[in-house]
């Protein structure tokens, strides 16, 4: 996607060292304390706040788009990635490995090395692909660095944060992902949690504007409709929407939800009223 010239091996792979390292920060922790090339095939990443590790010790979604990333820039399909250090598990920061497995084995015998080299190649240039990443309008005005002036909102060296809770530039695909296997309900009402402490640290006390940050966190285009003593809120180009099982979308409802019920002072639950696939359009509906 981001045409990048393979390289032969990681000592050549440097020259993208730069914007590897701050993609890095940006994405999957808030400080990378250093890196080391072990050798042609072997390089080593020391990592601070490493994403959902200090919850579940594990790393597997990140390691597994490290080692996919270094395997198309050397073009090298058998380069794997492990996690041996992680401060969920009480180390003192995390620690990634990618390489080769037998130059992993080498280092760290004891740990198993999921094996993923069947992967496909993909074609950008594949028709559908084109119409997924294409450009869409959306309603909405106000950027990430709009919401950042106000000053409840950090965006700093790329890293997006309200009060303690960061938001990480990561493509919506993790998220679908999560509402493909794990409980819906379990799902909506972490997000609940969310949005109400999202209302608290935005200090945003209009609904419209709400649905302006959303649109500026990468959900699509928004817009908000009170008829009567209903409560709509419209979602235009979800991302990737047509490729989802579960249209329950329990992510983002949860998050309107918490918002509103602390903007509300009561009890609300949003739910999904309609969902058009052939634009990705989401008609969403208070409930009290």
């Amino acid at each position: 996607m981001l045409k990048v010239e393979p390289v032969r091996n990681f000592r050549e792979a440097e020259k993208y060292l730069k914007t590897f390292l701050y993609f890095i920060t940006i994405t999957y922790s808030s400080d990378l304390l250093r890196y080391k090339l072990e050798n042609d095939y072997l390089v080593r990443f020391r990592l601070k706040d490493w994403i959902i590790c200090e919850k579940n010790g594990l790393g597997y979604i990140s390691s597994g788009l490290w080692a996919g990333t270094a395997a198309a820039s050397i073009g090298q399909k058998r380069i794997e990635a492990i996690h041996p250090k992680c401060q969920g598990r009480g180390d003192e920061f995390g620690e990634a490995l990618v390489g080769l497995p037998e130059e992993l084995g080498k280092i760290y015998p004891q740990i198993e090395i999921i094996r993923c080299e069947n992967f496909p190649d993909y074609k950008i240039d594949d028709l559908r692909y084109k119409l997924l990443n294409k450009y869409k309008p959306i309603p909405n005005k106000l950027s990430l660095e709009d919401f950042a002036r106000s000053k409840f909102v950090s965006l700093k060296k790329g890293i997006v944060s309200v009060s303690d809770i960061r938001f990480f530039r990561m493509e919506i695909t993790f998220l679908h992902l999560l509402e493909n296997a794990i409980n819906s309900n379990l799902i909506f009402q972490e997000a609940k949690k969310t949005g109400i402490k999202l209302f608290d640290a935005l200090r945003i006390k209009e609904p419209n504007t709400f649905c302006e940050f959303l649109a500026a966190i990468g959900f699509g285009g928004f817009t908000y409709h009170k008829i009567g003593q209903e409560e709509i809120i419209k979602v235009f180009y979800y991302p990737y929407s047509c490729c989802l099982k579960n249209r329950e979308f329990p992510f983002l409802c949860g998050l309107i939800s918490g918002w509103f019920t602390a903007f509300r002072g009561r009890e609300v639950e949003f739910k999904v009223e309609k969902y058009e696939e052939r634009d990705s359009s989401l008609v969403i509906k208070a409930r009290y």
